[in-house]
């Protein structure tokens, strides 16, 4: 498919915050073993430092149809709750 095509593509956008430090966050997404507790594949992530701790916001880009993005969103939050549990753990 052509990538203008592909750029045209909806995408969903999640933003949480975690009452950790950037670094705690970063090592649950890069850490194989802390990935597979709460990760499902095909999205980027962008953290930031902010009052509470670190923001993360997950980009999920191009879907194929619109249909499927309520499912997936709730995938996400799904993950991104697992995350959180994580975080709390270590």
């Amino acid at each position: 498919m052509e990538k203008a095509r592909l750029d045209e593509r909806p995408s969903l956008i999640l933003t949480r915050s975690y009452p950790v430090a950037p670094e705690k966050v970063w090592r649950a997404w890069t850490d194989p073993q802390a990935l597979k507790q709460w990760f499902r594949p095909d999205a980027s992530v962008i953290l930031r430092p902010s009052d509470q701790g670190t923001r993360l916001e997950l980009r999920h880009e191009r879907y194929v149809d619109m249909e499927n993005q309520p499912t997936h969103e709730q995938g996400w939050n799904g993950a991104l709750d697992q995350l959180g549990h994580l975080l709390q753990e270590k």
